[in-house]
């Protein structure tokens, strides 16, 4: 399958009501994001596994970590859009330089082309939204890419909600290409360790 050009992204504007993400639509529609649902909707067990956490490092431990795991991640897809746009990245931050030698060869051998990167995608029927890292080609199929960083192997129960995760911005895909003719194979999460 051979598109060109890539996908167009649509204007689409990410808000906050109430703590909750939200994707205000060029249809004029506002729906919840993806994360937003999965989150209201995660197991007992994995919010009791997270506030134990959170009480075994300290409030403002935790905190510090989660803001820096988030600004690792904002990084990280910096590098990594600008790698799938044809630009090698200059400057990395030595704390990224584990991340990116795990990730670079996915990109370099594996993924044939992108379609897609950042983009918003919607599902009208079942009214969620959400942006997906990447759509591109590997193995000659249309494929979710989630980019995930993580210091140590996930739980199942974390892995669980990224396949939710992957599976609903496939459905999307669907929906808002559908006049391309994309039809989503498979996803790949890439949970690179550093």
């Amino acid at each position: 399958m051979q598109l060109e050009p890539p996908l167009p992204r649509y204007c689409t504007r990410a808000v906050w009501e109430q703590g909750k993400q939200y994707y205000r639509l060029p249809t004029g529609a506002s729906y919840p994001g993806v994360t937003t649902i999965l989150s209201a909707t995660e197991p007992p067990e994995q919010k009791q596994a997270l506030w134990k956490w959170r009480k075994r490092v300290g409030q403002e431990a935790a905190q510090q970590i989660t803001s820096q795991s988030s600004r690792w991640g904002i990084k990280l897809h910096k590098y990594i859009e600008a790698k799938l746009q044809g630009h090698e990245p200059e400057d990395l931050p030595p704390e990224l330089t584990g991340f990116w030698n795990s990730i670079h060869p996915f990109l370099d051998q594996a993924v044939e082309r992108s379609l897609l990167i950042e983009g918003t995608v919607w599902n009208s029927k079942y009214r969620y939204a959400g942006k997906l890292d990447c759509l591109a080609i590997v193995e000659g199929q249309p494929t979710i890419c989630d980019w995930k960083t993580a210091q140590k192997p996930r739980q199942s129960a974390w892995n669980k909600t990224h396949y939710l995760q992957c599976a609903a911005y496939a459905t999307a895909v669907e929906q808002v290409y559908i006049k391309f003719g994309i039809a989503v194979k498979q996803s790949l999460g890439r949970c690179r360790i550093a």
